[in-house]
């Protein structure tokens, strides 16, 4: 890719025939996110069309961490009007995604499709891109603070039940699983719902190759396929031995790569995504010649069940990596009621472990105080991590920074700058 200019731009598509505001991110042309090969370097420009500064996150691809597209970690985000230059090698092809990572932007549509080209895929295929999106005419500022609240939780979706526990490890066993924590007024594929889903033409007993991405805030799905033969040959990018199937789960920020035999003749093959725990679905229909289309209902004939780690542990990769014992290993039970949520962010860490931060504390005691004792943790403190190869050889040993509750921020406030005891959470 040489020199392309996805932009994040306002835009307003309908749903259920209601205006609504959204993000997007575009090319000049038009044309929605990006498509390039991997042989091409990732030489990008991203000019910032919206009122408000943003930045765009390259989820699954490996780039210096200050392109990341994380602000306040791998840089400051794009003011409203100005650009930001990108240009690193691309290490492997596969489905992945762009999206803000610019406060709650995400949540408004600012993701698109982000397509690497390589050896895998087939001349003999055509491809089709599906993007799943939820969608809430409720400002997203409302839904966090609404999660944010105890109970009764606001905003809490009216099928969905907290799952309460009244010990450590010991559940409520009549209570029903705790799925969706959001009454979500339009759930999309392609920016449409079942209402005017988008109708894609195919070739009769051709193959289609579905790359399939959820970009929903906090709503997985299960995949139905119904009539097709199909089988699943690539997981967030990484080729697979086939698993062949018409119906295949996928989590958020997922995606999944299915191929599809189309059956001779004319037809129409609706491609569904429903709610996970739910009977919502939405969906795209692919085309075969003149294939007549019917209306898909808005709801399944039944809900879906809770999305399982069956599927992962029938994956196994197509090019395995070496077997070789775990660097680290940590247990972490979840219990407690889902009656309020605290964040921490980690500074400068990139996803999970390691990058330039102070990534070595225990978020489990103080999750078990808060269970227990009912005491939220008003700060986490964190320290250097000595297996953590990006850390500065200038960083003491022994500096320590307190982790704050979001959103408020460590600020120093005098003595040794190498301590967390030096340091308050401030903020709103």
């Amino acid at each position: 890719m040489d020199k392309s200019d996805p932009s994040p731009r306002p835009r307003d598509p309908k749903f259920a025939a209601k205006p609504a505001s959204v993000f997007g991110i575009r090319q000049p042309d038009g044309a929605f996110g990006l498509v390039t090969d991997v042989d091409n370097p990732f030489r990008v420009r991203v000019e910032n069309d919206i009122d408000q500064p943003s930045l765009i996150h390259w989820h699954g691809l490996t780039p210096p961490w200050r392109q990341d597209g994380v602000p306040g970690i791998s840089g400051p985000p794009i003011p409203p009007g100005a650009s930001a230059e990108y240009d690193f090698p691309l290490r492997f092809g596969g489905t992945f995604w762009m999206h803000s990572h610019q406060g709650l932007q995400e949540q408004l549509l600012m993701a698109a499709p982000l397509i690497i080209r390589d050896q895998r895929d087939r001349p003999d295929q055509q491809e089709v891109v599906v993007m799943l999106a939820d969608f809430s005419f409720t400002p997203p500022e409302q839904i966090f603070e609404d999660l944010r609240k105890t109970a009764p939780m606001a905003g809490r979706s009216a099928d969905a039940a907290p799952a309460s526990m009244s010990k450590m490890g010991k559940a409520d066993a009549a209570a029903a699983p705790d799925l969706n924590d959001v009454k979500y007024d339009a759930f999309l594929a392609n920016d449409r719902t079942l209402a005017d889903p988008e109708r894609i033409k195919v070739e009769p007993g051709g193959r289609v190759l579905l790359r399939i991405i959820n970009s929903s805030s906090m709503s997985a799905y299960h995949i139905d396929l119904a009539q097709l033969d199909s089988e699943l040959i690539a997981v967030d990018g990484f080729e697979v031995a086939p698993v062949p199937g018409r119906s295949f789960p996928i989590a958020v920020a997922q995606r999944l790569d299915i191929r599809v035999s189309v059956p001779g003749g004319a037809g129409a093959y609706p491609v569904l995504a429903v709610v996970e725990g739910e009977r919502r679905q939405t969906g795209i229909v692919l085309v075969a010649a003149t294939g007549a289309i019917s209306r898909i209902p808005d709801l399944a004939e039944a809900s879906s069940p809770p999305l399982t780690l069956d599927l992962e542990s029938r994956l196994r990769a197509a090019q395995p990596l070496a077997p070789r014992k775990a660097d680290r290993v940590h247990t972490l039970n979840l219990t407690g009621e889902m009656a309020g949520y605290v964040l921490f962010a980690v500074p400068g860490m990139t996803h999970c472990s390691d990058g330039l931060a102070l990534d070595k504390f225990d978020a489990l005691t103080a999750l078990v105080d808060w269970v227990e004792n009912g005491k939220a943790p008003d700060r986490i403190i964190t320290s250097v991590d000595p297996t953590n190869k990006e850390i500065p050889a200038s960083w003491s040993p022994n500096r320590t920074r307190p982790l704050c509750p979001w959103p408020k921020y460590a600020k120093y406030a005098g003595g040794d700058p190498e301590s967390a005891a030096s340091f308050e959470c401030v903020g709103p």
